[in-house]
């Protein structure tokens, strides 16, 4: 009984071992390695890895008794890391291939390679090309041919190893256009290709794209119904503008200063004051909120566009008006005496003498803000009456509108600006009346001209 029991134990073991020699499945390869070198191994910075050539070779495994040998294995399915060497220098390449394992299931193995990498790249070359500023013209009608016209394309150059770049606009006198005219209508893309200096530092040619709208028949640019109207407002309060058109399919608005000079919406405020705030820029209706005194003399107008043009509407004013107040100044009926105090402002004003016996006498008054005379003397000016004493001021506002009137509400003729200098020839009220340098006369307010000894008139 144990002598069976001892040749069944046996039996096991055999069977055993023998199951275990069936699980591995032969031949398997136990390692790979670069058997043959590619045909390159010198490399420029920016250029791929070429496995071309190369020969790999592994190590199988024949049968349970443990017996090798070398079989050189096809490069199907062979991938590589990096792929493209971005730096000079002796370069590690490794390579992966997928094998025969021991268990019979396909492994990956790996093994490496080295390559040489220098840098004779010629700098600066040209990278990319991009439109920066579309043409003038991006509506078509099917039949007419592209106009590159007010076209814009930048090139972007590399200047170093390092990848520093800049860019610069490209003359496109001699750039090749794809398609040149258009035969079906809807969006269309037209690929436009300009000579650029390469790598190699010769010339090579580069591409981008852009996109046109291409219609069946002519479309009629936008109809304006309704112009913006100019608006009065005082400091800090609100005004609408609006304007209307038929046939548009986005619009504009847009701000021109005293200066004439065009600014978009939010370059418009920047200029004026944050403080103002603006809603509706794309809609028929603009708003402003909080308008400040320096918005005065600005102009608006709306741009109504559609796939055929674009059309302007007409400019609107914007009047900022300022509170007035009237100014009494007492004027004496007979000669005071001079006043030895000081004041922190005194005007000045020339009075014709009443009883005056010849033409040209009058008194010179010096007064505080109050109407208290501080001095008064008689002097002779001549016949003709009191003469104009040169008085220069500085404008000390942004812009200052220069009207026919000591009054808001006359009209605008010039406007000068912030250190501008302009003769000052009399008080009346809160307005001096000036003179610019372009010799244009009028009345603005004094608050925004400094200057001293100003005749005051009622």
């Amino acid at each position: 009984m144990k002598r069976l029991l001892w040749n069944l134990l046996l039996l096991t073991g055999i069977l055993l071992t023998a199951c275990g020699a069936l699980a591995d499945d032969y031949p398997y390869y136990t390692e790979i390695w670069v058997s043959e070198k590619p045909k390159k191994t010198t490399y420029n910075v920016g250029e791929a890895f070429d496995p071309e050539g190369i020969e790999i070779s592994g190590t199988v495994v024949k049968d349970a008794s443990g017996k090798t040998g070398i079989n050189k294995i096809g490069t199907s399915g062979l991938r590589w890391s990096p792929k493209t060497f971005t730096s000079e220098g002796k370069k590690t390449v490794t390579l992966t291939l997928s094998v025969k394992g021991k268990d019979g299931k396909w492994v990956d193995q790996k093994c490496t390679t080295t390559v040489n990498v220098t840098d004779k790249t010629n700098y600066p070359y040209c990278a990319k090309i991009d439109v920066t500023k579309e043409p003038k013209k991006t509506t078509y009608v099917v039949g007419e041919s592209f106009d590159p016209a007010g076209i814009e394309v930048t090139g972007t150059y590399v200047k170093d190893a390092k990848g520093t770049t800049s860019k610069s606009v490209l003359a496109t006198k001699k750039m090749k256009v794809s398609p040149t005219s258009f035969k079906t209508a809807g969006k269309q893309k037209v690929t436009l290709s300009l000579s650029v200096i390469g790598k190699s530092g010769a010339y090579k040619t580069m591409s981008t794209t852009m996109t046109v709208n291409v219609t069946d028949k002519a479309q009629k640019v936008p109809k304006i119904t309704k112009h913006p109207t100019g608006e009065v407002v005082e400091p800090g309060s609100s005004a609408s503008f609006i304007a209307r058109a038929d046939g548009y399919e986005s619009l504009t608005w847009t701000f021109i200063s005293p200066h004439g000079t065009e600014y978009s919406v939010d370059n418009a405020r920047k200029k004026i004051g944050t403080v103002m705030k603006v809603s509706g820029e794309s809609a028929e209706k603009l708003r402003l909120t909080h308008i400040p005194a320096a918005a005065d003399g600005w102009k608006v107008y709306c741009t109504f566009k559609n796939a055929a043009g674009s059309v302007r509407s007409d400019s609107a004013l914007i009047s900022v008006t300022e509170e007035e107040e009237a100014t009494n100044t007492p004027v004496p009926q007979q000669t005071g005496q001079e006043s030895t105090g000081h004041c922190a402002e005194c005007l000045l004003s020339l009075i014709p003498e009443e009883d005056a016996s010849e033409p040209g006498e009058y008194y010179l008054v010096k007064m505080d803000a109050s109407g208290k005379v501080l001095l008064m003397k008689k002097i002779d000016t001549g016949d003709n009456g009191p003469a104009e004493r040169v008085i220069k001021g500085t404008v000390n506002a942004k812009t200052v509108a220069v009207r026919t009137a000591a009054s808001q509400s006359s009209l605008v003729t010039a406007y000068v600006y912030q250190g501008e200098e302009v003769t000052v020839l009399r008080r009346t009220g809160k307005y001096y009346e000036v003179e610019t340098k372009a010799g244009v006369r009028g009345y603005c307010w004094a608050d925004y001209v400094t200057a001293s000894g100003v005749p005051v008139t009622d």
